[in-house]
């Protein structure tokens, strides 16, 4: 018999120690992509609206870029059409390739968007810490 223990359960379904699903969030997440109030999104998902605002002000601090931060020793790029209002036919994703995270998705995959883009960063910075670049040509 195991008295005076506890243990704490753990599924693939929710995060440790939290008390929303994993689904749940991506669904929230999902919804930010409408025009809506998070009052609405709250609802729609059955969770109190300060939840979802504490999932978008999560979310947005994993995405939050300094533009004048130092690039990473390896970055990944691709275009991408996950944004509605892309300028010319498609945008541009730009991401942390040691981290997988996701840096900035732009609007403009343009070559003249992208060295402007680009240029924020400190050239001597970036030619001292870059490595590697990894995109796709296609």
């Amino acid at each position: 018999m195991h008295c005076n223990s506890y243990f704490t359960a753990e599924t693939n379904l929710v995060d440790i120690f939290c008390n929303i699903s994993i689904n749940t969030n991506l669904a929230i997440l999902n919804k930010t992509n409408e025009i809506c109030s998070e009052k609405s999104i709250a609802h729609a998902c059955f969770v109190l609206p300060t939840i979802v605002s504490r999932y978008i002000d999560k979310t947005e601090r994993q995405l939050y870029h300094n533009p004048f931060q130092s690039l990473s020793k390896c970055i990944m790029m691709d275009k991408s059409k996950s944004v509605k209002n892309v300028v010319g036919s498609m945008g541009f994703i730009f991401t942390d390739a040691q981290t997988h995270c996701i840096v900035d998705i732009f609007k403009d995959s343009r070559l003249s968007s992208l060295k402007i883009y680009f240029s924020r960063f400190s050239l001597t910075e970036g030619q001292k810490r870059l490595r590697l670049i990894c995109m796709n040509l296609t």
